[in-house]
């Protein structure tokens, strides 16, 4: 059903209005109320001729996401945005294809996702988490070194916290010096036979620290890669993004995936020396098949075509499994809630039935597990243990080894598996027990560094590390969720969405807005000049319709004296330049504002004045 309304929606008109005329066609939209310290809104919407609605903390329209409309309704909508002042956006679909839009002032005192975005990226440049580019890993015994994942994560972090441009935002100089650092040094590695990269790398030396070749490593340090090279390849106007897609390249190009692949049995396997034990399908290796297929399509450095791919994911057990009710099918072997959203945070599996029947169903069961033991919040997962409780903690019911005694329940959770189930439809839940963990268990976070690793739920221990692997797992979710960054630069290589289609069938070309940008970028100069608007579409996207602008800052989305670009666009006097673009699918680029500052040169001024005076004085 939703592919239909994609449909119907790219063909839509669309009503530029501005919030009053909202009132004219019997539409409104209000919040009736908040909760957990005003991060969630109740929002009470009604419009007679609509079909579909969308909620939105940005002011572009994109073509998915829109729910079906049934008449007026309360929906209960989880915050994103920074503290203060701000707007919430909603479009409703009427039945003559017309989008309607319009915006409510929203008030925030004291942001929670914006505080657990910023400590979450906080983590990866704070000076006592890592050295020269590389993070330090959490994993005992291993404390000075890094898995090549958590290099991959430190290093898009930086992309995901500039893309939002909020107070704490880097800048992209420093956005590109930590790319370009952590790229140079993960190049300059020694790997195995320039084919794959090592488990373990000393953060500081950089040397090899054990003699692993762990496919699901390589997959996801590939996904990290092809994320990083997927937002700069769109974004050519940002400095040193060439060099950052080239450098990206030359790592993923050589990687060669015959090395784990066993072809008679259609599985991959852990390391090199143990053929098919990936063999999982809601397990977190499932990555590797995805990545491996798009590594063939991109580069061809092996041979894995598109029916091995198709039969490699078939060949996966997927048992399905069921607690108190609830059916998660296929099933995870332990029941950890990392090994099924970790993967969904570069492939758009959330849109399919994996998503519907396994990832929201493993949620729902995390959910029940927890309400039936009495406790207040979710995000059983993988856990380093603190050492005053000791043992082991994996997941919890449903699961395929069918064994509680392998997996003890220490009442530990971890955040950073939490987090990532803000992508899922328990968007709601995952934000309340967020908020229940930072109220009561406020020591286990910091503003400036995140979570810990683990945190306990039924007593006051919480483990005192935190976790490169854990703040990557949260990050990408954070970005996902709030701006679908990850998944849009993802699915910007073109061989990523071949690899969608080829997976799960029919899907919508294009559900990712074009980015915009003018050359010059604003600035003071002395003359008139010539400004280029440019925009760009993602290589598997529709392609980009027309560029609009307004030249007096007004909002180029709704004002209805916008321009559209036709150029030369000249500039005489001092502008402020607002732009989006549209592709062909309806989707609208988030608008971009820039500064233009006509201030004549000095002696040109100087000499002008002088004439005046000396035509004056003849007169």
């Amino acid at each position: 059903m939703k592919k239909n309304w994609i449909n119907a929606i790219a063909a839509a008109a669309i009503i530029i209005s501005a919030s009053a005329a909202f009132a004219e066609t019997n539409c409104y939209v209000t919040i009736v109320g908040t909760s957990n310290g005003s991060n969630i809104f109740q929002v009470a919407y009604s419009c007679p001729d609509a079909e579909a609605v969308r909620i939105s903390e940005r002011p572009n329209l994109i073509q998915h996401d829109w729910v079906r409309y049934d008449g007026p309704a309360t929906q209960q909508w989880v915050w994103l945005g920074p503290s203060g002042t701000d707007s919430l956006y909603i479009f409703f679909r009427q039945t003559n294809s017309e989008i309607i839009r319009a915006s409510i002032s929203v008030e925030v005192p004291d942001s929670m996702m914006d505080k657990i975005f910023k400590g979450t990226y906080g983590y990866f440049p704070n000076p006592g988490s890592g050295h020269d580019y590389f993070p330090y890993s959490s994993i005992p015994g291993h404390n000075l070194n890094c898995t090549v994942t958590e290099i991959g994560l430190r290093a898009v972090s930086f992309i995901f916290a500039y893309e939002e441009q909020r107070s704490w935002s880097p800048t992209w100089e420093i956005t590109r010096d930590n790319l370009l650092g952590t790229l140079n040094r993960l190049y300059d590695l020694t790997n195995y036979n320039g084919h794959a990269y090592y488990q373990f790398y000393g953060t500081i030396a950089g040397n090899i620290r054990n003699d692993d070749i762990p496919s699901v490593d390589n997959a996801l340090l590939a996904a990290s890669l092809l994320t990083i090279k997927g937002y700069c390849s769109q974004r050519t106007f940002l400095d040193g993004s060439s060099e950052i897609t080239n450098i990206c390249e030359q790592i993923l190009k050589p990687m060669d995936y015959s090395l784990w692949y066993t072809f008679s049995s259609h599985r991959f396997g852990w390391t090199p020396d143990t053929p098919s034990s990936c063999d999982f399908y809601s397990n977190e290796n499932r990555i590797i098949n995805s990545i491996a297929r798009v590594l063939a399509l991109e580069y061809g450095t092996w041979e894995f075509s598109s029916a091995e791919f198709l039969q490699s994911m078939n060949s996966l057990v997927k048992p399905p499994g069921t607690y108190d009710g609830i059916t998660v099918n296929p099933v995870s072997w332990d029941g950890s809630l990392f090994t099924y959203l970790f993967p969904a945070q570069f492939v758009r599996e959330m849109e399919t039935s994996y998503g519907t029947d396994s990832i929201d169903k493993a949620i729902e069961s995390q959910i029940r597990y927890m309400e039936n033991n009495n406790r207040h919040a979710f995000g059983i997962s993988d856990a380093i243990t603190p050492s005053e409780v000791g043992g082991y903690q994996q997941g919890c019911p449903p699961r395929a080894s069918g064994n509680p005694d392998n997996d003890p329940d220490l009442g530990l959770i971890t955040p950073g598996s939490l987090i990532m189930s803000l992508v899922s439809s328990y968007r709601v839940e995952t934000a309340n027990a967020l908020y229940y963990i930072s109220t009561n268990k406020s020591d286990s976070f910091s503003t400036s560094i995140g979570f810990h690793s683990t945190v306990s739920v039924t007593s006051d221990i919480s483990s005192e590390v935190y976790s490169a692997l854990d703040d990557g797992h949260a990050i990408l979710a954070l970005a996902n969720v709030c701006n679908e960054t990850s998944w849009n630069a993802f699915y910007a290589n073109q061989s990523v969405a071949e690899m969608h289609k080829e997976l799960y069938g029919n899907y919508p070309d294009d559900i990712a807005p074009p980015v915009v940008w003018a050359e010059p970028s604003g600035g003071e100069y002395f003359e008139s000049i010539t400004v280029i608007l440019n925009a760009n579409d993602a290589p598997s996207g529709s392609g980009v319709a027309d560029i609009w602008y307004t030249t007096d800052g007004s909002d180029p989305l709704i004002n209805s004296n916008r321009q559209k670009y036709i150029p030369p666009l000249e500039l005489a006097n001092d502008t402020v330049l607002f732009l989006t673009a549209t592709d062909f699918a309806g989707n609208e680029a988030l608008p971009q504002r820039f500064t233009y500052t006509i201030v004549p040169e000095p002696g040109i001024m100087i000499f002008g004045i002088l004439c005046l005076f000396i035509k004056f004085r003849h007169e």
